[in-house]
């Protein structure tokens, strides 16, 4: 599998998981069209392309004026580009876009971190790279979902507005789990 098909693979099962529309009081992002929420496209500001109808504010306008191809090209940018998940095996990065989607690239990198066995500051460096090229991918995809439900079950107790997100997590966890071991 080359890298693009892995990007599409995976684009299509973060489509799966990611809603037309919600604005649920205890999603801390707020507001959010197809997984593109209000505090990110806040983040990318009206110069990042978070002004997603180009009136020069960001604002929850922008959130409703998001479409599915906004949300793929937002999301090939900011959580598989910029991470350059190219850097891995086309199944480990499919692996950690979907968690970059759902958590952020920092938390997903110290995810994978743990799973490779490397000191887990976040950072993604030769070290990190280097242990995941020494580990079996069967090997990552199971250590890896292992660390992702751990820190959502972790972020569900310590949160306890978080807790009804859990189920969700959990299962989407699973699920990128299975397509993992599909593609092997």
């Amino acid at each position: 599998m080359t890298h693009e098909e892995a990007f599409e693979k995976a684009m299509a099962h973060v489509a799966e998981w990611e809603g037309v529309y919600s604005n649920d009081k205890y999603d801390a992002g707020g507001e959010t069209k197809y997984g593109v929420c209000m505090e990110f496209l806040r983040d990318l500001g009206t110069r990042g392309g978070g002004d997603i109808n180009h009136d020069g504010v960001v604002d929850r306008r922008d959130v409703i004026a998001v479409t599915k191809q906004d949300a793929k090209e937002i999301f090939k940018k900011e959580f598989w580009d910029k991470p350059r998940l190219e850097r891995f095996h086309p199944i480990v990065a499919m692996m950690m876009f979907d968690s970059n989607v759902n958590c952020g690239c920092r938390q997903t990198n110290k995810l994978l971190q743990r799973a490779v066995k490397a000191a887990d500051d976040g950072i993604i460096g030769p070290k990190t790279i280097a242990a995941a090229e020494a580990m079996p991918v069967s090997q990552i995809i199971a250590r890896f979902s292992d660390q992702r439900r751990r820190f959502y079950n972790g972020l569900a107790s310590n949160k306890p507005t978080q807790k009804k997100f859990l189920k969700g997590w959990l299962n989407r966890t699973n699920a990128c789990e299975r397509l993992a071991v599909k593609c092997l």
